[in-house]
């Protein structure tokens, strides 16, 4: 059973995230063609201290103690919203409060780990279709070309579920063929160089003459 301090951090997470007004009860989710404010996409992937600075002080001590409750965190795979909230904890948050840190990357298997069990139980395709995004970025974050390809499989398979919908929303389905790109951005540099240069200063990781290249030729450092 999940304690309060779970669920309330839950619903914390899902109102910062996706904006309050969207997810005024836990109960209610909205639809799945709802449509997000392109300010909020924007503030997700942009490199903020305001915001960096509003989820360390909101969310780390939380964030600290799911860590440490491994229990808590896997019965969530039976209530998708609370495991979407969990995943995007795991995943999204660490690179907003450790940014240009080693521990940026050092919750990324919990969040798969959480994200495949959801998978295995279908409890994605309860989600609305913006939000099922975050529960297969953590594949997208790997290191590893299977998972890579995985991401990929999952926002193609999104985009075509979402825009064969009969109440297809073209903003939402435009949302989700930059989804796609990015898997496929990230997909591409795995293939190449088998991990993510960027990430190879902060984990203390000898560069390769190539990598060097990379990035000292405006590689992407996916704000890190």
């Amino acid at each position: 059973m999940l304690t309060s301090r779970v669920t309330d951090f839950c619903q914390r997470v899902l109102k910062f995230w996706f904006s309050n007004d969207r997810w005024m009860s836990l109960d209610h989710p909205p639809d799945k063609n709802t449509p997000i404010s392109g300010t909020v996409v924007m503030r997700w992937f942009a490199v903020s201290k305001e915001f960096d600075q509003q989820i360390r002080d909101n969310f780390q001590e939380d964030l600290l103690y799911l860590l440490n409750n491994h229990e808590q965190v896997s019965a969530t795979v039976h209530h998708p919203v609370y495991a979407l909230a969990c995943v995007i904890a795991f995943d999204q948050f660490p690179r907003n409060i450790y940014r240009g840190d080693a521990r940026a990357f050092s919750f990324d298997d919990k969040a798969k780990a959480l994200s495949e069990s959801l998978i295995a139980h279908q409890g994605d395709k309860r989600l609305p279709y913006v939000e099922r995004t975050f529960i297969y970025l953590p594949f997208e974050h790997s290191e590893n070309l299977d998972d890579q390809d995985r991401a990929v499989e999952h926002f193609r398979s999104l985009y075509e579920e979402a825009s064969n919908d009969p109440c297809s929303n073209e903003h939402v389905c435009n949302l989700l063929k930059e989804f796609i790109r990015a898997a496929e951005q990230h997909r591409d540099i795995i293939k190449q160089f088998g991990r993510f240069p960027h990430r190879n200063a902060v984990l203390k990781r000898q560069s390769l003459e190539s990598e060097n290249i990379y990035l000292n030729d405006g590689g992407t450092r996916f704000g890190q």
